[in-house]
């Protein structure tokens, strides 16, 4: 096994391994760590990131009460339950949001059994049909934990997975 990373020998070691040493080059080592780690993180699916969120989906049975607000964190879903009347966790199934949209065309007052959520934007899923105020659901999601950084010098990865680390960055 190759020995760990920190942030300063991971830096050092991708100028050695590219052979490049201008300052935008190095300006970028930054983004390039992060976009190495985010990659295996996903590419090893560990349940170690795993989170689990609860909440409640809101009281009023509106159209703003499919969408449910997504941390900043989160890289992936694992899966989307919301709890049913007997205390039962009911999947949602994934689909794309043109799927969401033709299945449940208008975003009105009226609620429905849930059945499927997809991405709304950058902070928000959507789930359809519009479930009923009150009911609460949880969401299972690989989280990005902290990154190498001036302020973090090591980490799992670094640690752990060292060489697919550097190919990655």
């Amino acid at each position: 096994m190759s020995a760990a990373w920190t942030y300063t020998t991971l830096k050092t070691a991708i100028v050695a391994t590219t052979e490049e040493q201008g300052a935008e080059f190095e300006a970028q080592l930054d983004t390039s760590i992060g976009l190495g780690e985010t990659r295996v993180i996903k590419d090893l699916d560990l349940e170690l990131w795993d989170t689990i969120t609860a909440g409640t989906f809101g009281n009023t049975a509106t159209a703003a009460d499919r969408l449910v607000t997504r941390a900043a964190d989160v890289l992936a879903v694992r899966s989307f339950h919301y709890i049913n009347a007997d205390g039962e966790r009911v999947l949602l199934e994934p689909r794309s949001y043109e799927f969401c949209v033709d299945y449940w065309p208008k975003f009105t007052t009226t609620s429905a059994t849930p059945k499927y959520f997809t991405a709304y934007s950058e902070t928000q899923w959507m789930v359809v049909g519009t479930p009923a105020g009150g009911l609460s659901y949880e969401i299972r999601a690989i989280v990005r934990p902290a990154g190498l950084s001036d302020s973090v010098a090591t980490t799992w990865l670094g640690t752990n997975v060292p060489d697919l680390l550097l190919w990655a960055c």
